[in-house]
């Protein structure tokens, strides 16, 4: 199991391979259990609060980065009700 600390916040790595090969980091934050996904050759974010049964998806506000260290980024300051506002 490979593990990553960015600003603060622990990623493990999953390497899943079945019908498809699927690469993610996940981690928890601000009760949410989050997984950076790769697609193609970007990576995009999805959150899940399993409390009430909250998503959300970067990919609904068209939001995908290019590098790993920036979705990273962008997980290591995650607000949820920040974010619903863009929606």
């Amino acid at each position: 199991m490979v593990k990553k600390v960015f600003k603060k916040t622990t990623f493990t790595q999953k390497y899943e391979n079945g019908c498809y090969r699927k690469l993610s980091w996940c981690c928890r934050k601000n009760h949410f259990n989050i997984e950076i996904i790769r697609s193609g050759l970007s990576w995009y974010i999805l959150a899940h609060r399993t409390k009430d049964d909250t998503y959300w998806n970067s990919l609904w506000i068209k939001k995908r980065w290019n590098e790993l260290e920036d979705a990273m980024d962008f997980v290591s300051k995650f607000d949820y009700e920040q974010l619903k506002s863009q929606l």
